[in-house]
Order: C-alpha cells, then sequence, then structure tokens
C-alpha cells in the first residue's frame, strides 16, 4: 500500500448515530462482479454507489457528491485527466487507487501523491482495505 497523507489511527467502524448522513462512496471498476461485491460487503455502514462506465466517473461524483472515490484503475493518462477534473469540482473528496500496474513504483509513488490519497496493489488485502476507508471516513468533511 502505498499512503500519501499522514498516517490514520484505524477503527473497525465509523460512528453510527441517529439522523446522521450516511458517508457516500462511489466505486469505479471495469469488473461488475469486483465492484457487487465491494458493494455488498460496505453498504451496511456507506452508502455505496457504482459505475463500470470511467465516462460517467465525473458526472457520478458531481451528482453523488460522494466523501470517498475508489478507482479500479490503470493509471493511464485519460483516467489522470478525469481524477483531476474531479478534484477541480471537489477539493475535498477523497480517492482510493487499486492497481495492478508494471510501472515502476517511482513512477507510480508520484501518480498516487499527485492525484489520490491512498493505492493498494492488488491483489488487496481486504482488512487493511477497510481499516483505511473507514479512517478515511472518519476524517471526511461533510460536502
Amino acid at each position: 500500500m502505498i499512503k500519501t497523507h499522514d498516517e490514520h489511527k484505524h477503527q473497525e467502524h465509523p460512528p453510527a448515530g441517529q439522523g446522521e448522513k450516511i458517508p457516500k462512496i462511489l466505486l469505479f471498476s471495469p469488473d461488475m462482479d469486483f465492484c457487487m461485491s465491494l458493494r455488498m460487503l460496505y453498504q451496511d455502514r456507506y452508502d455505496m454507489a457504482c459505475t463500470t462506465d470511467p465516462d460517467m466517473l465525473v458526472t457520478m461524483v458531481k451528482t453523488l457528491q460522494p466523501q470517498l472515490v475508489i478507482a479500479d484503475c490503470v493509471p493511464t493518462p485519460r483516467m489522470r485527466e478525469r481524477i483531476g477534473i474531479i478534484h477541480l469540482q471537489n477539493p475535498n473528496v477523497r480517492i482510493i487507487f487499486f492497481y495492478f500496474s508494471p510501472l515502476g513504483d517511482r513512477w507510480l509513488r508520484d501518480y498516487v501523491r499527485d492525484s489520490g490519497d491512498v493505492a493498494f496493489s492488488k491483489p488487496i488485502d481486504l482488512d487493511e482495505v477497510t481499516r483505511t476507508i473507514n479512517a478515511m471516513m472518519m476524517s471526511a468533511s461533510p460536502l
């Protein structure tokens, strides 16, 4: 895992109180099965939305205003452009990347530093991903 922000204290679950707004997460992956699996895993704690269409990513972030975007993608120049637009529209959104890439670690660290908050290489450690999501959502500012 590559992190670009200060280490967070991890908690198992974010606090849930009555009347609180449920934090939103938007998941992009070209793999529908992966989208549905993560959605089922986190839907009891978060308002989950998924898309497999990279062209819908910017529109969905603008419309849904999630606190977190999870992007399961190859870090292409076009995806980097999309992430840049997302940050312009919503500078507070946090971004996690899942990647499998033959690109060098230095290039990837630069990409994550410039474009997101955290990156996990595949195969992902689901416990670590869950701790990271929970920590990010606890510290997320409401949008």
